[in-house]
């Protein structure tokens, strides 16, 4: 009499279904991700509107239909956080990096890009707490700044040292990343707990593009680290001449 009193029943079995195979094939899989289906459900589940959805959506005539529907939002509810757990866990790991004893490691970026598409959370970290920006920073994966952004990654997070992406990139000389980070919103003057920015770690780097390349967009020589160093103080105790001089110049031009 009441054909939707047998909807919760079809979601609950097809749910069951989809979970069985997460349990018994996950580990077979290329990624061992859970199917993009339920993923792509994860932030309503952040957002606690799951309930309202699924009650919303579907016409649930009396209180025992209505009583079924609760429950089984409640076992949608807990599965999709299991998932979204099971998601962050994979990311993680697949973050950190490559050994003999890992099959993943932050060299993977199909596997990162695809469990960040999938609805992992951006904000997940390696032990360094490098997030999937930091990695692609190391790598100097310039064409997935972008996407990663995308996905909620925050531009300026800072690991354990507090190096922001852009002082990794300043670090490896990477200077199509630097670029492309600045061209993103990348902040010039963010200090790590030695008080150096990334133009500070390019001077002692001596990669001297890098530090034309953040001069020319407005980071400052002046700043100095916790040892009241400036970016020039580096380069020039360091002997590091290309870099003396285009700070030099940019000391003159701002005075």
């Amino acid at each position: 009499m009441y054909p939707f009193l047998f909807i919760p029943f079809v979601v609950g079995v097809w749910l069951s279904i989809c979970a069985a195979d997460l349990a018994t094939t996950g580990g077979a899989k290329a990624t061992g991700a859970p199917i993009p289906s339920l993923a792509h459900m994860c932030e309503k589940v952040r957002q606690g509107s799951l309930r309202e959805v699924y009650l919303n959506s579907i016409c649930f005539p009396g209180k025992k239909a209505k009583d079924m529907a609760l429950k089984l939002s409640d076992d949608i509810r807990q599965m999709l956080l299991d998932q979204q757990e099971s998601l962050d866990q994979q990311l993680a790991a697949a973050l950190e990096p490559q050994t003999k004893e890992r099959g993943l490691g932050a060299n993977n970026f199909d596997v990162i890009m695809q469990l960040l598409e999938w609805g992992a959370n951006p904000s997940c970290r390696t032990l360094e707490g490098h997030t999937a920006l930091h990695r692609a920073a190391r790598h100097n994966r310039t064409d997935l700044v972008d996407e990663i952004v995308k996905y909620g990654c925050v531009l300026d997070a800072t690991d354990v040292y507090e190096d922001t992406p852009a002082h990794l990139a300043c670090r490896a000389g990477h200077l199509e990343m630097v670029k492309k980070l600045l061209e993103a919103g990348a902040q010039l003057e963010m200090q790590n707990n030695s008080g150096d920015t990334p133009l500070h770690v390019a001077a002692w780097e001596d990669k001297s593009a890098c530090v034309t390349a953040l001069v020319t967009q407005g980071a400052s020589v002046y700043v100095k680290n916790s040892a009241g160093r400036t970016p020039l103080n580096l380069a020039y105790e360091n002997g590091f001449t290309e870099s003396v001089k285009i700070l030099q110049l940019y000391t003159k031009d701002n005075q």
